[in-house]
């Protein structure tokens, strides 16, 4: 009978105390889906939620982003007026775009290299789009997506063939909550 009884009570235990770590977890807001992540960043606009049906059309209009290394007949982009952007933000949300403030000019067709660093926090998925936008907020190429994290290295991708012209980036977190992340372009 005492056996029984040290069994109950260890159950019991076991019991409230799962109970109550699951609830101080679902409190902690790095982990619930509901929590109020401020983004931070003074190098791009406020953040913009996309819909599931404009994500996925984003995803389709998405190619894997390859590793970028200059040619060695590659002449250097010809930035103008903004030699090279560089931005930084934090704590992202799923499912949310961002542009940059500043913009820089090419004068050629050229492929621009973008070097970034990017990664979620404690349980995260990273999964990110990079595009180019026009002035008027179009789409210039394909958007590069980029999966994984990169914080204790960084990754340089490219735009291929991108005409002359004035140019911010998109960002577009497909992936969890809290992405964080800094890059930029170089000549």
């Amino acid at each position: 009978m005492k056996f029984f009884k040290s069994v109950s009570a260890f159950a019991l235990t076991t019991a409230l105390m799962v109970s109550l770590s699951t609830a101080a977890l679902a409190q902690s807001p790095e982990i619930t889906k509901e929590s109020n992540i401020q983004f931070q960043s003074s190098s791009f606009t406020k953040p913009t939620k996309i819909s599931d049906s404009e994500k996925q059309q984003l995803l389709l209009n998405s190619v894997p982003a390859v590793p970028y290394e200059a040619k060695a007949t590659e002449s250097s982009v010809s930035i103008q007026a903004n030699v090279n952007i560089s931005y930084q933000f934090s704590n992202l949300a799923q499912d949310e775009t961002i542009d940059t403030i500043n913009a820089f000019t090419i004068t050629s067709t050229k492929t621009v290299p973008l070097t970034l660093v990017q990664y979620t926090g404690f349980l995260g998925t990273t999964d990110v789009g990079y595009a180019l936008i026009d002035q008027y907020g179009r789409f210039v190429g394909q958007i590069q997506r980029v999966k994984g994290d990169y914080k204790g290295t960084n990754i340089t991708i490219g735009f291929p063939d991108t005409p002359p012209g004035t140019y911010n980036i998109r960002i577009i977190n497909y992936g969890s909550n809290g992405l964080d992340g800094n890059g930029y372009t170089r000549n």
